[in-house]
């Protein structure tokens, strides 16, 4: 679309697990992480993520900022080819299940 014109900006790392880390009450949220699946800069980079997440849900819990269940994770990894990706939209979409 004309109306697409992305553009890249940096921001500082503490901010962005700020940002990640926040929860809606006892609803959670989601974060998807892409990577290229044979690099291991791309996987470390993302158990960074995951710990750092962690650490600060578990910090702000500690300073009572932060209900007892937003400390609770759960990470999911997958492996879907990209010719699958329809598939998982549709899903999301909740068009299938």
């Amino acid at each position: 679309s004309s109306k697409l014109d992305p553009k890249l900006t940096s921001i500082d790392p503490n901010k962005l697990t700020q940002i990640l880390s926040k929860t809606s009450g006892n609803q959670g949220g989601a974060v998807w992480l892409g990577e290229h699946h044979n690099s291991v800069n791309d996987h470390k980079l993302q158990a960074q993520f995951i710990q750092n997440i962690y650490q600060h849900r578990k910090q702000q819990q500690k300073f009572g900022s932060s209900s007892k269940s937003n400390n609770k994770m759960a990470v999911g990894l997958e492996m879907i080819q990209v010719q699958f990706q329809p598939v998982l939209d549709r899903y999301i979409a909740k068009q299938i299940s």
